[in-house]
């Protein structure tokens, strides 16, 4: 069978693997795979090198390497997958755009990676203050938003757990979900926007926080209205504000 494309030698060099066939010291694929399965604990100890993966690989690099299943990779390693998830890729800096939010009323935001880790910062020290730590649970009545991005990675940077739904299901629904979690934190919107239409949740919200009463700190993202409020919660911009005048940089629980 004739191949309908082969890439040219130059392109073939310029590959992920090409690199990391070079970094082990091996001339073609045959012979990697022949080394990653005679020399397993070697190999993957280099995939963790050449992955940059931040965090603690542990002594054990895998065990039972000829069990399918059975085998296990790092079972000792420790990293937090928002470390991560907040830093550019090779060949992007700091100030390479990292998100782009765009609503259908046309309003639109854009965030540099520097930017989204400072406001990941400013939400995970307003998180400790709250109690939040690590077990936690944190929810969120969130649309697709940078604020559900930004909190999601604050909760999870902390080893605290995360979990959220579309502001456009009713308060049973919601309850449901997150009452059996029991949740300390809650973040919600005062509203979506759907079709041309806005819906302003609120009445839901008064609903589902007298069905939530582990929560301690409810959280208002204003997404309607930049003056939007809700009785007894700490409003996103004064949160963002605080959470930077307390930020000491960016850490990271490391969890199995």
């Amino acid at each position: 069978m004739t191949p309908l494309w082969t890439p040219s030698p130059e392109r073939v060099a310029q590959t992920e693997l090409a690199r990391f066939m070079k970094l082990a010291g091996k001339s073609s694929y045959a012979e990697l795979h022949r080394w990653s399965v005679e020399h397993s604990e070697e190999f993957w100890e280099l995939v963790w090198k050449f992955g940059q993966v931040r965090g603690e690989p542990g002594q054990r690099r895998v065990v039972n390497p000829g069990r399918m299943p059975g085998a296990k990779w790092f079972p000792d390693g420790r990293l937090n997958y928002a470390e991560h998830a907040l830093y550019p890729p090779v060949g992007v800096g700091e100030d390479g755009v990292a998100v782009i939010f765009a609503r259908e009323d046309g309003r639109r935001r854009r965030l540099t990676w520097r930017e989204l880790r400072t406001e990941v910062a400013a939400v995970r020290a307003a998180l400790v203050r709250f109690g939040v730590g690590r077990g936690d649970r944190v929810v969120a009545l969130l649309p697709n938003a940078p604020e559900a991005l930004i909190a999601m990675l604050a909760t999870a940077s902390l080893g605290a757990v995360w979990s959220s739904c579309s502001p456009d299901f009713g308060a049973r629904a919601i309850a449901d979900r997150f009452a059996q979690i029991e949740p300390t934190v809650l973040l919600t919107v005062d509203g979506y926007r759907y079709g041309g239409k806005a819906f302003d949740v609120r009445d839901t919200v008064a609903d589902l926080r007298g069905q939530l009463p582990t929560v301690t700190t409810t959280v208002l993202v204003p997404y309607l209205d930049d003056d939007a409020t809700l009785p007894d919660s700490v409003r996103w911009p004064d949160l963002i504000a605080a959470g930077a005048a307390h930020a000491l940089g960016l850490a990271f629980e490391p969890i199995a």
